[in-house]
Order: structure tokens, then sequence, then C-alpha cells
């Protein structure tokens, strides 16, 4: 079986390529099925004066990423956040590295801020 880090930056390669122009922001959201942790991807070029806050989506990801292990939300942030940043590393020409914020978290909860 392929471990996550491998099918995470598959799934995130897939998903970038899509992507047309520089966005400003991105949102890794995530939420709870029945099957386990779900996270999708929106992008946007509309972030508030601060760089803080994504507005009105204009990249949404066709495909979600749900092949977490079974983990506690608090586990499945922490793993989402360390996937993004090593990801960030190891493909500096990613979109991602050059949107000026980029946020992880739980729709119905804890938001991390990665960039």
């Amino acid at each position: 079986m392929l471990s996550s880090e491998i099918l995470f930056k598959d799934w995130l390669d897939d998903a970038l390529l899509l992507i047309k122009d520089d966005l400003k922001g991105f949102y890794f959201g995530l939420y709870e099925t029945s099957e386990g942790p779900t996270m999708y991807l929106v992008g946007s070029n509309n972030v508030d004066k601060n760089n803080d806050w994504i507005f009105e989506q204009q990249f949404v990801a066709k495909e979600r990423f749900s092949q977490f292990e079974k983990k506690s939300w608090q586990e499945v942030l922490v793993l989402s956040k360390k996937l993004i940043s090593d990801y960030m590393i190891s493909s500096p020409s990613s979109p991602l590295n050059k949107a000026k914020v980029i946020y992880v978290g739980f729709d119905d909860g804890d938001l991390i801020r990665v960039k």
C-alpha cells in the first residue's frame, strides 16, 4: 500500500495542474465522513487586506483526498499541515509557493495557517 505522503503528493500534483492563474490564497478543508477524514482544496484571487483570509473561490479541485489512516481529528490536522509544508518544500515551483496565504482546517473547527 502506498503511504499517505505519496498519495497526497499525487493528488495535489493532479489538482494543481488545473490552475490557470496565480492564486493569492488556498484553503485545504477537512471534514469527517463515515469512511474517515476527507480533504478538499479551494483557491482564490481575493484575500483580505492583511492576506489573512480567502474570499470567493476561483478554483475548486475536482477530486478529494481521503487516504488518511484512522487517526484523531487533531492528528489529521497536524499531519495535513505537514503534508502541505513538505509538498511546498519538494515542489518549489508549485502555485502554493506563489500564494500569500494557505490555511488547513476542519470546516466545523480549528484552522492552522500554513503560510
